[in-house]
């Protein structure tokens, strides 16, 4: 019985004794710091940083430990990128943001990238829009097993495709249906002849600066559109009140010299042409020359307004004037290029869609 009760002290006491053991090592594990390994961050270097880093370290003949330090890296690391100096100098060259030398996965199947490449060209010469899903199209006419021909693969292929030949998708800034480069010769054949004709013996070598104006007009609404206003958080309803007029604008012409002297401005508003609305606004004009359009637009009629208004008492007492306008059907009326003659006015109109000719706006 005595041996029994002996035995049983003795399993107990090996209980305890596991118990204590397991808990101490538990809190002996607590206790050891997490190694660095697993609580840094992992940090992703490009290769123009580590281009510079090298470059410090050759260039100080000090320690790469130092170095290291100083730029919060390992000593290890400066001392791999020092024997790839050349590899990544001519990476940072065309890739400066590129994270590796290496040149990654092999193209599938570059003649299909390059034809896909020269289709995308051949398109953006002629300013034609392109989108992923034609440069894929292309992409399966030319080889219907590119990528296994999978739509998903293929979208993932596309973007690389983008990244690699330094491609991004974009919002046109121009939408015309000329080409830029038509364009390009348009405003360089303008630009050629007519600064030639101030040159010595030209047709204009006698009229000075100051009197060669450029003029043009320019819409300017009574308010912005509304993207946004500032509420309560949590409204359901955030109200903003626009402008209750069906032609919430006006047009102002606005016309400077080139040596910066500015003519009074001209404005055109809505309104029945010699109603009250004219005669009231005149009085309150502060300076400006004020007439009413039925559409706020400039038009025969206003363009002659302008011409009594602003430019008659400009060109008094000059001998020649130049006046440059776009080209707009008014401005190109026989009657407006008469009305400038007798004044000794000579009128150029600037080609169409070259915005670029004139900054006034």
């Amino acid at each position: 019985m005595r041996q029994n009760v002996f035995e049983k002290d003795s399993d107990w006491q090996k209980f305890c004794l596991i118990v204590w053991l397991t808990l101490s090592c538990s809190l002996l594990l607590s206790l050891i710091p997490a190694s660095t390994s697993s609580s840094r961050t992992k940090k992703y270097i490009p290769v123009d940083q580590k281009l510079e880093i090298v470059q410090d370290y050759l260039k100080s003949n000090g320690s790469a430990y130092s170095i290291a330090k100083r730029h919060n890296v390992q000593t290890s690391q400066v001392i791999q990128w020092a024997k790839i100096h050349e590899k990544l100098k001519a990476t940072a060259e065309n890739d400066p943001k590129k994270l590796t030398v290496n040149a990654g996965p092999a193209i599938a199947k570059p003649h299909v990238e390059k034809a896909v490449l020269d289709y995308y060209e051949e398109l953006q010469e002629n300013d034609l829009a392109v989108s992923t899903r034609m440069l894929i199209v292309k992409a399966k006419s030319i080889d219907a097993t590119f990528h296994g021909g999978s739509i998903e693969r293929l979208t993932y292929w596309v973007y690389d495709f983008l990244e690699r030949y330094d491609l991004s998708i974009r919002t046109p800034t121009r939408q015309s249906q000329k080409t830029s480069q038509h364009l390009e010769e348009v405003k360089n054949d303008f630009l050629n002849h007519f600064n030639g004709r101030f040159l010595p013996f030209g047709t204009l070598a006698n009229v000075p600066l100051e009197n060669v104006v450029n003029m043009d007009e320019t819409t300017v609404y009574f308010e912005p559109d509304i993207l946004t206003t500032i509420a309560k958080k949590g409204s359901k309803t955030v109200p903003a009140r626009k402008c209750s007029s069906n032609v919430p604008r006006v047009t102002c012409c606005l016309a400077v010299t080139c040596t910066g002297m500015k003519l009074p401005p001209f404005v055109v508003f809505k309104g029945v042409p010699g109603a009250r609305i004219v005669i009231h606004a005149t009085s309150r004009s502060n300076g400006l020359l004020i007439t009413c359009q039925e559409n706020a637009w400039m038009d025969f009629r206003t363009t002659q307004a302008w011409i009594d208004a602003v430019w008659k008492p400009f060109v008094h007492g000059k001998e020649a004037t130049v006046l440059l306008m776009d080209d707009y059907k008014c401005h190109k009326l026989a009657s407006v290029s008469d009305a400038l003659s007798e004044l000794s006015t000579e009128l150029e109109i600037l080609p169409g869609m070259n915005a670029n000719h004139q900054t006034l706006t």
